[in-house]
């Protein structure tokens, strides 16, 4: 079965970091699909730093407005996730609410896996080098909500 790796994808610092992190995960992962999330400025600025690297991966690109409304960008993730089986997701970039959509969408979609990529971090809290990552079966959640 095939395994889809979703991400909400960001700015970053210099748009290539976090290409780097994406592209990381990726590597630690090693999905069949990657589904990328983005915002008309990411899909303009990040997304050329990922694609260069991914390959011949295969690959879905979206770009979802308001990557600031939680419940809007919700809806619209759990309708991409719905479309895929055997899913992670991966909340390490986006604006703080592409990031917590994309969380809560795994879970109510029956994520296999939710992660993010963690490192050493700078004085202004970012992560400057991608060393990890880390996941979790979302099944802990849904159980503690039953």
């Amino acid at each position: 079965m095939d395994r889809t790796l979703v991400f909400t994808v960001g700015t970053g610092r210099n748009r290539a970091d976090i290409a780097r992190a994406i592209l990381f995960s990726i590597e630690q992962h090693n999905p069949d699909r990657v589904v990328l999330l983005c915002s008309e400025l990411t899909v303009k600025e990040t997304l050329p730093f990922i694609l260069k690297e991914l390959g011949d991966r295969r690959h879905e690109e979206h770009v979802v407005g308001n990557e600031n409304d939680v419940q809007f960008l919700y809806q619209e993730y759990l309708e991409i996730l719905k479309k895929h089986s055997n899913v992670v997701v991966d909340f390490t970039s986006g604006t703080k609410a592409m990031s917590a959509a994309l969380f809560a969408a795994g879970i109510a979609a029956g994520a296999k896996q939710i992660s993010y990529v963690i490192g050493p971090r700078d004085d202004t809290g970012r992560v400057v080098k991608s060393t990890g990552v880390l996941s979790f079966a979302p099944d802990l959640v849904v159980a503690e909500r039953q």
